[in-house]
């Protein structure tokens, strides 16, 4: 698989944009695409959507997009000009709801793997701490106690069981690798979705704000760790990125009221396996009491903060604009917000972006077919190329390193 950073498209048009595969379909070009087999990579899952279209007076019609554009081919040789860009808005809006809940489920899937994998790190240090007579929190990486607990704790507790690099800050470098077992259906079935996005070469880039005084009352580091203040900012950033998605779905595509099932099931046309029933699997898991919701509150603050901070409700970071890419196509979603509302002026912002990148983990062998997939993460400070290098392809499955 091709290993180096993808080239995103530049988008022109402002605003809401995917690339110009769609962008600059002229009239022939979609009477061709209508007349013959569709070749434009996402059709079908496109096709899926189900949008809220709003008309230039305002109102707002649901659309089964599907069944509008089979009717627009019965009349496609006398359609009208305003029809064509009635159809053209149809049609893009399908591809723009297809894209932004590509990025909202697997952001939410990594989120969730990075949100496990801080509590198990804290978990192990506990371990360490209480079974260990050499406790040393600046030296917890090389502790062999720790790193048997830290395996033993990440081996098969994973939503999505892939390997994950952090090549993000300069001060940090962490590396897992998980063991790939398909101890159950489930499972098998999300490896299966995973090695599809692998095929779609997934990517994101994020750019955003830190407000480190609010940031730092609302994610903890008892411990002083690097990785875990790295791992705090990804989940912050990861987080607010998928509430930017949701309000462009529920805006744009369907009302969803925290299903995953109704808010992702168009994309089972889009992947092989059995999607639809992992999407079950996690509102089954909503409805036996589990806190599983698309993104967490991170607006309160910890004990102790100061009174200037205390009633600013939000997790200390903002995403300004959204790069995703699957498939050869591009979304972007700025976010029309105003941090300063909340934030206010005076507080000191940091500015950074996070380049998001799925490819084959190349120390892991295919399971029953299924290609394992590895998240690169970097941030626009490292230029250095996030691939795995020969020397850390050497660790043992279910290990991790920080340098």
């Amino acid at each position: 698989m091709n290993s180096h950073l993808f080239v995103f498209l530049l988008c022109l048009s402002g605003g809401y944009c995917i690339s110009s595969t769609i962008e600059n379909l002229d009239l022939d070009g979609l009477k061709l695409i209508l007349r013959a087999e569709p070749t434009i990579k996402e059709w079908d899952a496109a096709m899926d959507q189900k949008i809220i279209y709003e008309h230039p007076d305002g109102r707002r019609t649901a659309i089964n997009v599907r069944k509008t554009v089979y009717g627009f081919k019965q009349k496609l040789n006398n359609c009208s000009v305003e029809e064509f860009k009635w159809i053209h808005d149809i049609i893009k809006l399908a591809y723009q709801c297809t894209l932004t809940k590509y990025a909202s489920i697997t952001t939410w899937l990594i989120f969730q793997n990075l949100w496990k994998l801080k509590n198990n790190i804290y978990e192990a240090i506990l371990y360490t701490k209480e079974n260990t007579s050499d406790f040393n929190a600046e030296t917890i990486f090389e502790n062999e106690t720790f790193k048997r607990r830290l395996v033993l704790l990440n081996n098969g507790n994973y939503y999505l069981d892939f390997d994950f690099k952090l090549d993000f800050k300069l001060n940090s470098d962490f590396l897992l690798y998980s063991p790939h077992e398909f101890d159950y259906k489930t499972k098998k079935d999300i490896y299966l979705f995973w090695a599809d996005m692998l095929v779609k070469t997934l990517g994101s880039k994020i750019k955003y704000k830190i407000y480190a005084d609010v940031f730092t009352t609302k994610f903890t580091n008892e411990y002083d760790q690097p990785i875990v203040d790295t791992i705090n900012e990804l989940i912050c950033v990861l987080n607010e990125t998928i509430k930017l998605c949701d309000k462009f779905i529920l805006n744009k595509c369907v009302r969803h009221a925290g299903s995953f099932v109704r808010n992702f099931e168009s994309l089972s046309g889009g992947v092989n396996g059995r999607f639809l029933s992992v999407l079950n699997k996690f509102d089954k898991i909503k409805t036996m009491g589990s806190k599983l919701e698309l993104f967490k509150d991170f607006t309160k603050s910890i004990p102790g903060t100061l009174p200037v901070i205390n009633p600013i409700m939000a997790p200390g970071c903002f995403v300004e604009n959204l790069e995703f890419q699957t498939s050869g196509l591009k979304t972007v979603l700025p976010n029309p917000f105003n941090p300063t509302l909340v934030y206010g002026l005076n507080l000191h912002q940091r500015i950074s972006e996070i380049q998001m990148k799925l490819v084959e983990s190349i120390d892991n062998q295919p399971q029953d077919g299924c290609k394992i997939g590895m998240i690169l993460f970097r941030d626009a400070g490292n230029s250095s190329d996030p691939q795995p290098s020969g020397s850390t392809s050497q660790q043992q499955h279910g290990e991790s390193s920080n340098n």
